[in-house]
């Protein structure tokens, strides 16, 4: 899908080129604004690389949210994504005023903030290790709002204990031990939902009852 998409931008002038790029960005867009109305929130998970299929994903949306481990080569893809989303929007800006014709909206994405992920903590103590929280300083230091931790991977469930699909989502369908308070699977719960309810009151809104 990304190869067929990338090749709808080929052009022999700027105006084509402009017309080309508007129409393959907005594909996603267009299909979301059938459904006004219906949904609160739509999750979209993307690739980490910026390729047609992610940028598709910025121009339907209005935040974007980035899982990244407190680590040195997550500090510099987190910049790097960062310059990308600048320089695509920059382009997209520049499409619109050579084809203002095509009725195309503009659009605009922020950056909601970076969920740190796989992070270890202290043994015996609170808090995480000295590695990843220097980490953490740096990205705090460079501007990024930092959610609540994502402390427990779901590779900690053997694959023949665990019902296919998303650990969390099917997290009613466990056995009472392996949902019991203090559980690997437990921790993950409680990860997932104090992640969801920071990102609700980021967004100004609620958890429905």
């Amino acid at each position: 899908m990304d190869m067929k998409l990338s090749g709808k931008c080929t052009a022999s002038n700027s105006s084509q080129l402009a017309s080309n790029s508007l129409r393959m960005y907005n594909y996603l867009r267009s299909g979301l604004e059938k459904l006004a109305g219906e949904y609160d929130i739509v999750l979209i998970d993307c690739s980490p690389n910026f390729n047609a299929l992610v940028r598709n994903a910025a121009i339907a949306s209005d935040y974007y949210l980035v899982p990244a481990r407190l680590d040195y080569l997550s500090l510099l893809g987190i910049d790097n994504l960062q310059d990308n989303v600048h320089s695509f929007f920059d382009d997209y800006r520049k499409f619109l005023m050579v084809r203002p014709d095509l009725g195309y909206e503009s659009a605009s994405i922020e950056m909601l903030g970076v969920v740190p992920v796989m992070v270890e903590l202290q043994r015996g103590r609170d808090g995480i290790i000295k590695a990843h929280q220097e980490y953490e300083d740096k990205m705090k230091a460079l501007g990024y709002n930092i959610f609540h931790f994502v402390r427990h991977n779901s590779t900690v469930f053997a694959p023949d204990r665990i019902v296919k699909g998303p650990v969390v989502l099917n997290a009613v369908k466990h056995s009472a031990k392996t949902q019991a308070k203090g559980s690997p699977l437990d921790k993950v719960t409680r990860d997932y939902e104090t992640l969801g309810e920071e990102i609700l009151s980021r967004l100004g809104m609620q958890l429905k009852n």
